[in-house]
C-alpha cells in the first residue's frame, strides 16, 4: 500500500514539473483603457488569432487548452498616451505572456507566428454643428429650432474626414408631418439621429424642440374614367353615336385632404353634341374637346393635362323597319 502511495506521489510529481510544449491558437483581444475616450481596433491580425508555441507541465497545459476555448483571452488595453498614432504596434508574445502569468504562473511561451499585432487608435471628441430640419413634401412656414446648434461626440478621424456640408445634423420629420392636419401649429421636441454618415454619434442635447406651421398641403391623382355623352334626347331616338375612345385618365391636384377623399363618381368626364354636329359628323369622325366635372377645390393637373384633350364622335342614321302594309 506503501508503495502505490509512493508511485502515486511520483506520477503527480512528475506532471507537475516535467515540461512539455503544446502548440495552439489563441485569440486576441484590445480594449481602451478603462475611463479613457479612446477607439480601438485590432488590425493585424484581422482574424484576431496567432499560433502559439507553449511550455510548462501537462496538467496546466491541459488547463490552458480547455480555457482557450473562450475563458483565456488575452487582452491589451491601450492606455490615453498611446493614441498620439493612428497605428500602435505591440509585441505580441509579452501581450500574452503579461495575461499567461496572471493564471498560469508555470506556463512560459515559446514562440508566436506572428512578432507584433497593428492596433488602430482613435478617439472621441466634442464638436459643435447646426442642425437642419428636414419637412419633405409636406409645405411649412421655416422652422424655428431650439438649440440651432449641438454639441456632437465622434470619433476623431471621422469628424476630419467629413466635407463641411456634412458637418451637420438633419432632422427629418416628414414622416411626423404628414399625421399633422392643414395649418396645424407644430411646437414639439424631436429625438436628434445619433448615427452620422454611418458612424455611431453622441448629441447633446439628444432632443431639439421645432416650431413650425403646416401650410395648406398638395396632392395629385390619376383617376380612369368613362367618357359620357350630353345630347339633345330626340338626336339619340334617330342616330347611333359612336367614340373612338371610350375612357380617358385624368391627372387632378389639390388639398391633400380633399384628394386623399375623392371618390371615382366624383369625377365626370364628357362631350357635349349639339343639333349643329348632323352636318360634320354625320358617317365620319368628327373631334370635339372633352369637358370635366370636377369636385369643388380640385383641378386638373396642368403638368400633365396642360390642356383639355379632343375624342373623335361620329353620328350614323338609325335603321328604322318598314311599317307594315
Amino acid at each position: 500500500m506503501t508503495i502505490l502511495i509512493l508511485s502515486c506521489l511520483i506520477w503527480v510529481y512528475a506532471d507537475q514539473v516535467t515540461t512539455e510544449r503544446m502548440t495552439a491558437k489563441v485569440t486576441l483581444k484590445v480594449l481602451p483603457a478603462p475611463g479613457s475616450d479612446l477607439i480601438v481596433k485590432l488590425q493585424k491580425p484581422k482574424n484576431q488569432q496567432v499560433d502559439v508555441t507553449f511550455a510548462g507541465p501537462r496538467a496546466q497545459l491541459d488547463k490552458l487548452k480547455k480555457d482557450l476555448d473562450g475563458k483565456f483571452v488575452p487582452v491589451y488595453y491601450v492606455k490615453t498616451r498611446e493614441a498620439s498614432e493612428p497605428i500602435l504596434t505591440k509585441d505580441t508574445e509579452e501581450i500574452i505572456r503579461d495575461n499567461l502569468y496572471q493564471h498560469y504562473r508555470a506556463i512560459a511561451v515559446e514562440s508566436v507566428d506572428i512578432d507584433r499585432i497593428k492596433i488602430s487608435v482613435d478617439k472621441y471628441i466634442w464638436v459643435t454643428m447646426p442642425v437642419k430640419v428636414i419637412t419633405g413634401t409636406v409645405s411649412t412656414s421655416e422652422p424655428v429650432i431650439n438649440p440651432q446648434r449641438v454639441r456632437v461626440k465622434i470619433p476623431r478621424s471621422i469628424h476630419r474626414s467629413l466635407d463641411e456640408d456634412k458637418q451637420i445634423i438633419t432632422l427629418d420629420i416628414h414622416g411626423e408631418l404628414q399625421t399633422k392636419m392643414s395649418e396645424q401649429e407644430i411646437d414639439e421636441e424631436f429625438s436628434l439621429p445619433q448615427i452620422l454618415d454611418g458612424q455611431q454619434i453622441e448629441t447633446d442635447p439628444s432632443r431639439v424642440k421645432v416650431q413650425l406651421k403646416i401650410l395648406r398641403r398638395f396632392s395629385k391623382v390619376e383617376l380612369k374614367r368613362p367618357i359620357e355623352i350630353l345630347a339633345p334626347i330626340e338626336l339619340f331616338q334617330k342616330y347611333r353615336l359612336e367614340l373612338r375612345e371610350h375612357d380617358i385618365t385624368v391627372p387632378l391636384f389639390g388639398p391633400a385632404e380633399l384628394i386623399d377623399n375623392i371618390k371615382d363618381e366624383d369625377v365626370v368626364v364628357y362631350i357635349e353634341i349639339v343639333q349643329g354636329d348632323l352636318i360634320n359628323s354625320r358617317n365620319s369622325y368628327f373631334p370635339r374637346r372633352v369637358k370635366f366635372r370636377l369636385p369643388e377645390g380640385i383641378k386638373l393637373d396642368k403638368e400633365k393635362m396642360p390642356r383639355a384633350p379632343e375624342v373623335d364622335f361620329k353620328l350614323t342614321e338609325q335603321k328604322t323597319a318598314p311599317e307594315n302594309p
